[in-house]
């Protein structure tokens, strides 16, 4: 991970779309999509919160695991959601956080040192956009639970993950295209979304990460705000560097959008 990744740059421009709250969760990915209702933009949609409560409580996300986390999800009047691209073959779904959970985890460990010492950095930059949290500590808490997770845990992934979603009456959307992202947004705007297919149509993709919309859901998964913002975001800095960094690709920016 260069030194520039998650560095606070002022391009490319969010493009802000308010939400209406019955959107489904959808990917981070910034790809276009034909049949996207641009929902909450979560790690693989609602997979995010699937592999936040297996970890904060220690369960194997198997399929009855998945299955009831989000039946519980729509008993709390959540909508859920996935999707999958058109790479999509065999067992890959060609979303990435579904098809790569295993590496993420084991990557988000193996760099905790470096994860750390950024995500801390931008928080230290932005803490009048963050309500008042003890982050380094939180952080902290946060690697306890996910380094005592073993990747053997995650029994289900990629394309047999995403079908299962699809299954429980979810929203499973296609993307279609190469990546392109030039940045990775977190959005601290309650009650927002990026617009990504407007930025789609100005010839830009940005990964995305909704971090209260992930811990509104993640909350309704019994899983407090405490561990939710600061797992996610360290599986999206972990994300960034198995899907961008481990390809050969420069590391990303990251943007705080407030």
């Amino acid at each position: 991970m260069s030194e520039r990744y998650m560095e606070v740059v002022t391009t490319p421009v969010f493009l802000e779309k308010r939400l209406s709250g019955n959107e489904p969760p959808r990917c981070v990915d910034g790809r276009p999509s034909d049949d996207s209702e641009q929902g909450p933009q979560m790690l693989g949609g609602s997979i995010n919160v699937i592999l936040l409560e297996c970890i904060y409580n220690g369960r194997s996300l198997n399929e009855q695991n998945a299955v009831d986390d989000i039946e519980n999800l729509h008993e709390m009047e959540f909508n859920t959601g996935a999707h999958r691209g058109q790479h999509a073959h065999g067992e890959a779904s060609d979303c990435g956080f579904a098809d790569r959970m295993r590496d993420i985890l084991r990557v988000a460990v193996e760099k905790r040192d470096l994860i750390t010492k950024h995500l801390l950095s931008i928080y230290d930059q932005n803490k009048e956009s963050f309500p008042p949290l003890p982050f380094n500590e939180l952080m902290e808490k946060a690697y306890e639970k996910i380094e005592a997770y073993s990747p053997d845990e995650i029994k289900i992934k990629g394309e047999e993950l995403v079908a299962l979603v699809e299954k429980t009456d979810s929203k499973v959307e296609t993307v279609r295209d190469d990546h392109t992202e030039e940045a990775a947004f977190v959005n601290l705007v309650e009650g927002t979304t990026l617009d990504t297919s407007g930025l789609n149509q100005e010839g830009t993709q940005v990964f995305n990460l909704d971090i209260f919309e992930v811990a509104k859901h993640a909350k309704a998964s019994g899983v407090p705000e405490d561990f939710s913002i600061p797992a996610s975001l360290i599986l999206y800095a972990a994300t960034e560097i198995v899907l961008v960094e481990d390809k050969g690709k420069p590391a990303l920016p990251v943007e705080i959008h407030f």
